[in-house]
């Protein structure tokens, strides 16, 4: 059987340990070093502490506050006013922080998010869609910030069940009067 390899010091005295933190958008594993003059177990120790600090961060953080600091962080400065209003604000307000603002934004589960699609699938399609836009944003900027290691609102699927207005024509004889009058 082979002998263990011994940890040594890389080339400026640094031992070196890296642990996985997250998933990229083209999901490729994001890894963080660290090191320490001392040893690799000192390293790897140092690496422990830092993933259990993220951790209890990730639990601590609530849709509800995450989605707010969201909305007047990434939204409010950057867009007009109407479309901070009517798309962003009122969306959240009053259909996403009803739903979710008693969770825990790591404890949002695909299957929670598609349940909230279809329960709301009696709105219009445009209704649906910027619930869908603030909630994938909302999960996005979670990532960018490492609250969260990925989005759980992709390939969720909605269908509107609101009628369309039906579209009606004019006949011949009816666009003859028009014309003539």
């Amino acid at each position: 059987m082979a002998r263990p390899k011994k940890a040594t010091p890389n080339a400026d005295g640094y031992f070196r340990a890296s642990r996985v933190i997250g998933h990229g958008v083209d999901g490729k594993p994001i890894v963080k070093a660290f090191r320490s003059k001392v040893s690799k177990a000192d390293a790897n120790a140092k690496a422990d502490a830092w993933l259990e600090n993220k951790l209890a961060h990730q639990e601590s953080i609530s849709f509800e506050k995450w989605a707010l600091k969201w909305l007047w962080d990434y939204k409010e400065p950057f867009v007009r006013e109407n479309t901070f209003e009517y798309t962003y604000r009122q969306t959240l307000e009053n259909h996403l922080l009803p739903y979710f603002k008693h969770l825990k934004l790591c404890d949002i589960t695909h299957a929670m998010r598609q349940n909230y699609f279809n329960e709301k699938r009696h709105f219009s399609a445009s209704a649906l869609s910027k619930m869908k836009i603030c909630l994938k944003q909302i999960f996005d900027t979670a990532i960018a910030n490492q609250i969260i290691n990925y989005n759980p609102c992709t390939s969720i699927k909605f269908a509107s069940t609101k009628e369309k207005a039906k579209t009606e024509t004019y006949t011949e004889e009816e666009v003859e009067q028009i014309v003539n009058f």
